[in-house]
């Protein structure tokens, strides 16, 4: 329910400032302490193609301020909304939000309002989205939002992803829909540059021992750079890759939390592929953890290349981002991994020679027992 709204004098300067400080451009309204760039688009083939918009500094802080602002508009009735609405839609990062957890609650909550003062209500919903990509092959999947299904969640795989994707809506109401591609790099100069390159620092070195490289330790040294704004940073978050087949346990990661003696480390979680690590703050100085896993399953043919991520928890466009290079990883087999005669096919650890010797001993035990049960029955 949105609240009513009485005007006075205080408020209505208060407005005053607040449209001052906002930043139009064309279509799109937003308030931002840098100027950031707004979504481009290239024509080919006589088509408009949206470009993807790069992490870029203050985005999070951006979307809140502008979240804000958005609900401001919805209170006082302001008839042009549209324009912050839409760049808060474009400037959304993936199905669950935007940047932060915080970002996305106010940008949510200012939508959402949005849609009340708007009258975006079920009666009037009643699209049909069309979907055409290079890799169908000419095939168009159909998706259809109405009354019944608006709030669910409708997806398409693309698979070999190539060419472009071409969207046709039809209908009435209003639907979001988002192209989500994910690919791997293997150089650091392959990754997406962060808009804020000095603000950390992470170095991350992988050991591998025990039988058949059973047991892995990860080292990680993090600090904050930007010490001369301020002295420590805020809540930071640190990804630290797990390879298939390696594992630890939830209570010994709890353990360690509780006994390592680092007092900014709060909490970590086993998350897929990956385990993070939540500090309050990072300090100048080294803040260092160390991971100890061990192969649970039996896996070869691994990645080389693994990454390590530390970045902000309230403005995660601050961030670094590494790759490990851990070719002895990369190099194992699936006999070397597996290590045992009981391995199929791998003739180092089960050969063909050594199976034939055995059998043939069976086979004469056998016989003499054979013959030594024949030669009792025959005395009898």
């Amino acid at each position: 329910m949105l609240e009513m709204y009485f005007p006075s004098a205080a408020s209505e300067g208060a407005f005053l400032l607040l449209s001052q400080h906002a930043r139009r451009h064309g279509e799109f309204t937003y308030w931002s302490p840098h100027e950031l760039q707004l979504p481009s688009y290239v024509v080919e083939a006589q088509s408009p193609h949206v470009v993807p918009l790069l992490p870029q500094q203050s985005d999070s802080l951006s979307v809140e301020a502008t979240g804000y602002a958005l609900m401001v508009h919805v209170v006082r009735q302001e008839l042009f909304t549209n324009t912050i609405v839409r760049w808060l839609t474009v400037m959304r990062h993936s199905q669950a939000g935007w940047g932060s957890t915080r970002d996305s609650i106010v940008a949510f909550k200012a939508l959402i309002d949005y849609s009340v003062q708007s009258r975006l209500t079920r009666e009037i919903t009643d699209l049909t989205v069309a979907v055409e990509a290079s890799p169908l092959r000419g095939l168009v999947k159909n998706f259809f939002v109405n009354r019944d299904n608006m709030a669910l969640t409708q997806k398409l795989g693309i698979p070999n992803a190539y060419g472009q994707v071409k969207l046709q809506g039809n209908g009435a109401g209003v639907a979001l829909a988002q192209l989500a591609l994910r690919y791997h790099v293997d150089r650091d100069e392959f990754l997406t540059p962060s808009p804020v390159p000095d603000a950390f620092q992470v170095e991350t070195h992988m050991t591998l021992s025990g039988r058949n490289s059973s047991l892995m330790e990860l080292k990680s040294c993090q600090r904050w750079l930007r010490g001369r704004q301020t002295g420590i940073s805020s809540r930071v978050v640190l990804e630290l890759p797990v390879p298939s087949g390696y594992e630890i346990l939830e209570s010994k990661l709890r353990h360690y939390i509780r006994h390592s003696g680092i007092e900014n480390l709060n909490h970590a979680q086993v998350l897929p592929g990956k385990i993070a690590f939540f500090f309050s703050y990072l300090k100048t100085d080294d803040t260092c953890i160390n991971l100890s896993l061990s192969r649970r399953y039996p896996v070869a043919n691994m990645t080389r290349y693994l990454p390590v991520r530390l970045y902000h928890f309230d403005a995660p466009e601050e961030y670094v981002e590494k790759i490990i290079d851990a070719i002895r990883l990369y190099s194992l087999d699936i006999c070397q991994v597996c290590g045992s005669y009981q391995c199929p096919y791998c003739p180092i650890y089960s050969s063909g020679p050594l199976l034939q010797t055995g059998y043939i001993s069976v086979l004469v035990v056998g016989a003499f027992a054979f013959f030594s049960r024949v030669s009792f029955i025959n005395v009898m």
